[in-house]
């Protein structure tokens, strides 16, 4: 029996973890050097039937061997089993990149995919896609541009490879996302250069279902969201999804823009028509975050040289008051877009008058994914002027 309460023993632990990832660091310079290459380089047959070139596995053998000499604490049996796991891994990426052209790799809860799929499919038809070395980015815009959408997914089984851009038709992603519940089922995708490959794993199955989706052959769109990311905002809130809906199930009877007002004590969903006028107040002890950032407003005023504008953020420190008016139609798209997050999950919403609305959400039924939406402002015909209508255009 090995003593495990001696020094020695956790010594030879702490060697064996320092060797184990020394070796992974070198692995992953070799995995960088062999993706630099020429796939005619590694493989005699770049056809279904590919097989690797003699000269690649001589080389790859021999690049092995010098990673291992450097190792003289292994034995030769050590040095034997992590060589052959090593060569395989190493070919296993280098398929996935030069043969399946595979840009990244992602598992997910099948069913809470699904239910995003059909929010988005309630409201978009396609959507863009951006694979990136830390993130698979979805966004979208309106035809009209009033809303902007990014949906961030992120999740531990993330494997990049490569960057990537393509559209997809989301109600064909809806359809090959098919499954239910009770079938307890994940979903691991691979984009390829031209087609989404996903495996359905089902736990209560166990028969793996494998689908593809080819890309639609159209030009990837850019969503301007640079600088909207960039606006600061005084006063923030969040709301639970179960309390939002119930907000956007009682507007919509008088007009069809939304009234958004916080003040020091409360927020005011509320709506005016011609024949009456309806609110839905939320004050702050109800909300699950309310704040006013005036050290924000502060330095602003200190770099604000403009007297009007001054004026304005003098009057906003001083009441602690915001007004600012959306489309209920696409303030109500949060409401299906968050159909898989859980009644209580929070939604963030950050405010500023005559600025578009910031709304994000964790979703954490998909790992550490995320949503970001912006909403435009309606501007009154009062307080619409040229230098405000060119400050809208550069934010959108």
């Amino acid at each position: 029996m090995v003593e495990t309460n001696t020094p020695e023993y956790w010594n030879d632990l702490s060697e064996k973890g320092e060797v184990d990832s020394e070796i992974s660091s070198q692995v992953e310079i070799l995995k960088e050097k062999y993706f630099q290459k020429d796939s005619h380089a590694i493989f005699s047959n770049l056809t279904d039937n590919y097989s690797f070139s003699d000269d690649f596995s001589a080389h790859l053998s021999q690049d092995l061997k010098n990673i291992f000499s450097n190792f003289s604490n292994l034995t030769e049996k050590e040095i034997k089993e992590k060589s052959k796991k090593i060569s395989e891994d190493v070919q296993s990426h280098l398929i996935i990149i030069h043969i399946k052209k595979i840009a990244c790799k992602i598992t997910f809860d099948a069913y809470s995919l699904l239910k995003l799929a059909k929010g988005l499919d309630m409201i978009i038809d396609e959507v863009f896609f951006r694979i990136t070395s830390k993130e698979i980015f979805i966004e979208f815009m309106d035809p009209s541009r009033i809303c902007l959408t990014r949906i961030s997914l992120s999740h531990p089984s993330y494997k990049y490879y490569q960057n990537l851009e393509f559209v997809l038709n989301i109600q064909d992603f809806k359809g090959m996302l098919k499954c239910e519940a009770q079938d307890k089922s994940n979903a691991t995708f691979q984009m390829g250069e031209k087609s989404l490959f996903l495996t359905i794993n089902s736990e209560k199955f166990g028969t793996p279902i494998r689908r593809t989706l080819h890309y639609l052959d159209e030009d990837t769109l850019e969503v301007p969201l640079e600088n909207l990311v960039k606006i600061e905002y005084p006063h923030s809130f969040s709301i639970e999804k179960y309390k939002f809906a119930y907000t956007m199930k009682n507007l919509g009877i008088y007009d069809d823009i939304v009234d958004i007002t916080a003040n020091e004590h409360s927020v005011i969903f509320s709506e005016e028509g011609t024949n009456g006028r309806g609110e839905v107040p939320w004050d702050k002890d109800q909300l699950l975050k309310f704040s006013f950032d005036d050290e924000l407003i502060k330095r602003e005023l200190e770099s604000e040289y403009n007297e009007n504008s001054k004026e304005k953020l003098r009057s906003l420190l001083e009441k602690k008051h915001c007004l600012t008016s959306h489309s209920l139609i696409f303030l109500s798209w949060i409401d299906k877009l968050v159909q898989v997050l859980e009644k209580k999950d929070p939604i963030h919403i950050s405010i500023r008058k005559d600025h578009p609305i910031r709304i994000s959400i964790q979703l954490p039924q998909l790992g550490e994914s995320s949503l970001l939406y912006f909403l435009a402002p309606k501007v009154t015909e009062e307080e619409y002027t040229e230098d405000d209508d060119e400050d809208e255009m550069d934010d959108f």
